[in-house]
C-alpha cells in the first residue's frame, strides 16, 4: 500500500524535509536497515580483528592484500555492472506496473457504453466491474501474501463485497475465469436487452475485458 507524505509537507518549514527523513514506515532506512547493521558488524569485526587479533607480521601481509585489491580494483566494471542491474530492476519493476490491470479504464469503458439510470441498467454496471474487481482481488490473492492475509477465503470476498453468497458454490478458489466469464455473459445479456445500444459497443466491451484479464495474468 502507498504511504503519503503529502500531510507532513503540508506547513512549509525547515522541518519538513527532515521529518520525512526520519519517517520510518516506507522509508529506504526500513527497506535497507538489515543489510546496513549486517555490513557495519562486519566491518568492526574486521576492524577490531585488525586491531588487536593480528601480530604485526600479519597485519603487513593485510595491508598488502588490500593494497592489492585496491590496485586492482578498476579490472572489475563495477559501473557498469551497476548500471545493468539497476536497468534490469527497472524494467521488470516498470512492467509489473504496465501489467496492472486498473480498474478504472474499464469502469469508464462499461459507463459510457451502457448509458441509463435505471435499476437494470445500474445492476449491468455494477456487476460488471464488481466481476472484474473480482478477478483482480483473486489473482492479487495469488501472488501477495497480504493479499491474502487480507482475504484467506471466498467468505471473506463475500463480507468484502467481491462476491455474492450465492456466487461462493459456483466458482473455486484458483478458478480466476469464472468471474470474467459472468461479465462477458452479462454484457451479452445487456446487448440482447438493447442496454448496450450496438455490436461494436459489445465488442469493445468484449475487448477491455479481455485486456483486463490478460493484463492481471501477466503479473
Amino acid at each position: 500500500m502507498p504511504v503519503y507524505y503529502a500531510p507532513d509537507l503540508s506547513k512549509a518549514s525547515y522541518l519538513s524535509f527532515i521529518k520525512i527523513l526520519c519517517t520510518w514506515k516506507g522509508s529506504l532506512w526500513k527497506s535497507v536497515y538489515m543489510e546496513a547493521v549486517v555490513w557495519l558488524a562486519l566491518y568492526i569485526i574486521l576492524s577490531l580483528v585488525y586491531r588487536i587479533g593480528l601480530s604485526d607480521e600479519s597485519k603487513k601481509i593485510f595491508v598488502k592484500v588490500v593494497r592489492h585489491c585496491h590496485d586492482h580494483e578498476g579490472w572489475i566494471p563495477v559501473t557498469f555492472m551497476l548500471g545493468a542491474f539497476v536497468t534490469i530492476v527497472l524494467q521488470r519493476w516498470w512492467s509489473v506496473v504496465s501489467n496492472i490491470g486498473f480498474i478504472d479504464n474499464l469502469a469508464l469503458i462499461i459507463t459510457n457504453y451502457t448509458r441509463g439510470s435505471d435499476d437494470r441498467t445500474i445492476m449491468f454496471k455494477r456487476n460488471m466491474i464488481r466481476y472484474m474487481c473480482l478477478v483482480q482481488a483473486m489473482v492479487y490473492r495469488a501472488i501477495s501474501p497480504k493479499v491474502k492475509r487480507k482475504y484467506p477465503t471466498l467468505d471473506s470476498l463475500v463480507q468484502a463485497g467481491y462476491l455474492e453468497p450465492n456466487e461462493v458454490c459456483m466458482i473455486s478458489e484458483n478458478n480466476f475465469y469464472q468471474s470474467v466469464s459472468w461479465a462477458l455473459a452479462l454484457a451479452r445479456l445487456a446487448r440482447d436487452e438493447n442496454i448496450i445500444k450496438s455490436d461494436q459497443a459489445l465488442q469493445d466491451i468484449f475487448q477491455v475485458l479481455h485486456k483486463t484479464l490478460i493484463l492481471n495474468y501477466k503479473l
